[in-house]
């Protein structure tokens, strides 16, 4: 017997024997079937699965019925002959026969319809239901010397004794007359196929699956499979590979071995002896490639049998992820190292444990995880670096190897890497990268408030090594010492690799140790992150307790621009209204010493400085000097235009306070009048501040005038008391001060002007004129006023005040504008009065046209609302002569959009029948 198979559907076994395939029933062993076409048969493949077929023709139809297929491929020569039953009956019309261009050496099926078949130089592609042969690759004939060559094997692998599967029996050798490339289906989307002493899966394309291939020790005879490993019979062994990276596992030391099964259970047999394959438990497989730092393999095993044991759990795999990661970072590939601790979330002591002081700090703890306590670290090579073919080193070379392995066993984990590695930039930069990802996690989780549920579960562990057990989950107080550790720890890393990064880092929320982080930057004369720091932990007292000290230091090692005001003004800005107390403490001397650049600190154009408390602002600087609050006022009213009636009244009496306490105080202020000026000096005198008052007041309108005239002296302040008189609309007693007061006509003229009423020009005649008010007429400025302004007075007025001995000649100018005055209001008025004519006959005309409409009321009537009969009620009828209830009009108007004449409402009435147009109201007159 060459080969068997055993179809499950019809009860049959396949056999190959003297070059002919035949049937044979399973229970008696009896001959069902003979194939004479099979004659000369080399080797066949059996495929079985659900198909759609359609009922008639009983070929492949996407449409079709679900059918249990199964196909039986036989090679003979330079044929195939393939075989086919649909739910366990044979299908004689589909046995069909293809001609190939070369004998055939191996076969497999790939798909239901497509197998794939490796010639004697090349491998090819046949698609059963189109016949058509497409080429895959060509690969040259095997050596003649019938694979006895010395085969080599990886040398990182883990070359095993036979008695470790189990094996307990020598083998014999095996002749093979030639040789057939194996192939294996692992299942319905992968084949694996053999090129010389390669190894690729295909897809049902025939296309490769994956981006590497299995580097076989030699030429494999067969192939076989039990999860999660490749097994490969070579001429003098057998390798066992992971079926996911392909690494070589175990090497057996055997040979002319071949598989007599392909199961989940595999089975060597020789002409001597059959041997079962038992692999050992896959707790104690990953326990062993732990030990021996296999982590690749051991996380691939967990991963390939996660679904299938149930003690393997998440923690485990992070443990031997962790352990991974420590060892590519003691074999210097930080960023895959990093990148691992990151991916498992490590502990972040444990990565700065790693470290040096310079990066650590002198006062840091290291620490390890538990679970590498049971682990002897030791600096070798990692698998994947390992060559596969030093797994065949001898067992000495082994021992001298674990010699040298023992004498580095006590060194610590942070020994492991020499310093200057460590601090070179390459580590760093891995280790920032590290550090700035973390610390983002950190932020969300203590922003969330995450705590990681604990996973205990005491059974699912049973089988692992105790250091594989899960650790208790971080809780928040662990999370913000992590977080303060990953800060501050990448201050250090800036300040070693790139310092241009620290302030950019502390100007944002962290969790730096103020205490040690405000060492190493003042050592470093690094001051302006030192404020950063400072300012986003809110330790303003500090930050401004320092800038006071450098600005007067004198210590020519202070950096600019700490040593001048410029840093606590722009300091004292950003702190905002919750730090008003430090604000008015630290800006006190500095608005004595430098007032014009202190008072940035309460006038600067931004939110933070808008907002503070301007009562106790003003309170401050004017305590300090009234000038400032003076400047103080006039910014928050000019710029950002505050209409508090309170600053408003304190402006204009801090403004006579400086009047008050000058000099001469409030006497002969009147005169002398000056430019206005911005600056604030002591060289400042009383007519600015005059100037400044007069402005403000004729400005302003939020002020209380009654209050600040309150406030003025009997005498002087002329001027002042016009503005506050005007504003109170007391013109006469306004006019009588410029009139007679301060005696300046051309002022009395430009007040009238501004007002600008008739009663405001009769007054200042009479202050002109009234023997009451005056003892000499003063004639000359009234009659100029008249002639002026003629057109503003009353002549009747004018000419009762005036005195008899007043020329008529004098008059005549204003006679003239006050006729041509009367004649333009009467021309106005006749004009008017055409225009409302107008307007009347335009009204009566609209409503003489709609009086001659009439709306028709029967019994059928309904409203155009609730679409009820109208009847007897009250109804609402309107110009487009729709009809509704009274009660619904307001409904009716609020749905319905009327432009023009149609929102007019014509009337509101009770009535029966029809409504002639003449009892329709009228509109009255407008006019």
């Amino acid at each position: 017997i060459e080969q068997i198979d055993y179809i499950k559907e019809i009860g049959s076994l396949v056999i190959l024997t003297d070059n002919a395939v035949n049937l044979y029933d399973v229970h008696e062993l009896t001959l069902l079937t003979q194939f004479p076409q099979s004659k000369g048969a080399g080797i066949f493949s059996l495929n079985s699965g659900v198909e759609l077929l359609n009922q008639e023709t009983k070929k492949p139809d996407p449409d079709g019925i679900p059918s249990l297929t199964t196909r039986l491929c036989i090679s003979v020569k330079r044929k195939l002959f393939m075989v086919v039953w649909s739910d366990s009956e044979y299908m004689g019309e589909l046995c069909v026969e293809y001609a190939l261009p070369d004998r055939v050496r191996n076969i497999n099926f790939v798909s239901s319809t497509k197998i794939c078949i490796s010639l004697s130089k090349e491998m090819i592609l046949l698609d059963l239901i189109s016949g058509k042969l497409e080429d895959m690759f060509q690969h040259p004939p095997p050596s003649s010397s019938g694979f006895t060559g010395d085969f080599i094997t990886g040398a990182s692998s883990i070359t095993s004794s036979l008695t470790e599967f189990g094996l307990n029996a020598a083998m014999s050798t095996i002749n093979y007359k030639g040789y057939k490339p194996p192939m294996l289906k692992l299942n319905d989307k992968e084949l694996v196929i053999t090129k010389d002493d390669k190894g690729v899966f295909i897809n049902s394309e025939g296309s490769s699956i994956r981006d590497t291939s299995i580097n076989w020790g030699g030429y494999p005879y067969d192939l076989g499979f039990s999860f999660p490993y490749l097994i490969g019979v070579l001429p003098k062994s057998i390798e066992v590979r992971n079926s996911e990276n392909f690494q070589l596992v175990q090497t057996i030391d055997i040979q002319s071995s071949f598989l007599i099964t392909k199961s989940k259970q595999p089975y060597i047999a020789s002409t001597t002896g059959i041997w079962k394959l038992i692999p050992t438990h896959f707790a104690n497989q990953i326990n062993e490639l732990t030990s021996k730092k296999f982590y690749s393999e051991a996380l691939t095993l967990l991963d390939l049998n996660r679904d299938r044991i149930t003690e393997i759990k998440t923690q485990s795999v992070k443990q031997i992820q962790t352990l991974h990661a420590y060892d590519l970072f003691y074999n210097k590939k930080f960023d895959d190292s990093f990148n691992l601790f990151r991916q498992v979330e490590a502990e972040v002591k444990w990565i700065v444990s790693l470290f040096p002081d310079k990066i650590t700090g002198s006062e840091f703890e290291r620490e390890m995880p538990d679970f590498m306590k049971e682990i002897s670290i030791v600096k070798t090579k990692s698998n994947e670096e390992g060559n596969e073919k030093e797994k065949d080193k001898d067992k000495d070379k082994d021992k001298d190897k674990d010699k040298t392995e023992d004498q580095e066993v006590d060194k610590k984990p942070w020994e492991m890497v020499d310093e200057e590695t460590l601090l070179s930039a390459e580590c760093l930069t891995s280790l920032t990268k590290y550090l700035t990802d973390t610390r983002t996690s950190l932020n969300v989780k203590i922003l969330h408030n995450e705590n990681p549920s604990p996973q205990t579960s005491p059974k699912s562990n049973a089988s692992l090594s105790p250091r594989l057990a899960p650790p208790p989950p971080p809780n928040l107080n662990q999370l913000t010492q992590a977080a303060s550790l990953t800060d501050t720890t990448l201050v250090r890393v800036y300040l070693s690799n790139n310092p241009n990064l620290i302030g950019p880092l502390l100007r944002v929320k962290n969790y730096c140790k103020v205490n040690q982080v405000e060492k190493i930057l003042m050592k470093e004369h690094k001051y302006k992150e030192l404020f950063d720091l400072y300012y986003t932990k809110e330790l303003h007292r500090k930050s401004l307790t320092l800038l006071s000290k450098l600005n007067q230091s004198q210590d020519k090692e202070v950096p600019a621009p700490f040593n001048s005001i410029d840093p606590i003004i722009q300091y004292l800005q950003k702190l905002g209204n919750s730090n008003l107390e430090l604000i008015l403490e630290f800006s006190s001397d500095y608005l004595q010493s430098s007032p014009d650049e202190a008072m940035e600190v309460f006038t600067l154009d931004s939110t933070e400085v808008e907002k503070l408390n301007r009562d106790k602002v003003l309170a401050h600087l004017v305590q300090i000097n009234p000038q400032l609050g003076i400047k103080y006022l006039n910014h928050i009213i000019t710029y950002w235009k505050d209409v508090s009636t309170k600053f408003h009244n304190s402006l204009a009496n801090l403004y006579l306070d400086c009047i008050e306490n000058s000099p001469n105080g409030f006497s002969n202020i009147d005169t002398g009048l000056m430019s206005p000026t911005i600056e604030i000096s002591p060289e400042l005198n009383v007519q600015t501040f005059y100037h400044q008052l007069l402005t403000f007041l004729k400005s302003s309108n939020y002020y209380r005038p009654e209050k600040i005239l309150g406030r003025l002296p009997t005498e002087g302040l002329w001027r002042v008391r016009v503005v506050l008189l005007s504003r109170m609309n007391l013109h006469k007693q306004a006019l009588h001060i410029l009139v007679h007061r301060l005696q300046s006509y051309s002022e009395a003229e430009q007040y009238c002007c501004q007002i600008k009423t008739p009663e405001v020009f009769c007054f200042l005649l009479q202050e002109y004129l009234d023997p009451e008010i005056t003892k000499l007429p003063l004639i000359d400025p009234a009659v100029e006023l008249m002639i002026r302004y003629g057109g503003w007075i009353s002549s009747y007025q004018a000419l009762t005040m005036l005195p008899p001995t007043v020329p008529m000649k004098t008059l005549l100018p204003f006679f003239e504008k006050s006729l041509r005055g009367q004649m333009r209001i009467k021309d106005s008025n006749s004009i008017y009065l055409n225009l409302l004519k107008g307007e009347k006959l335009k009204i009566q005309n609209q409503v003489i046209n709609q009086q001659s409409k009439s709306v028709s009321i029967n019994e059928n009537t309904l409203c155009r609302v609730c679409l009820k009969r109208i009847g007897t009620s009250v109804l609402v009828i309107y110009p487009n002569q729709m009809v509704v209830h009274y009660s619904c009009q307001n409904k009716f108007e609020a749905g319905v959009k009327f432009t023009g004449d149609d929102l007019s409402l014509v009337g509101s009435y009770q009535t029966q029948g029809s409504l002639p147009a003449n009892s329709l109201p009228t509109v009255n007159s407008l006019i």
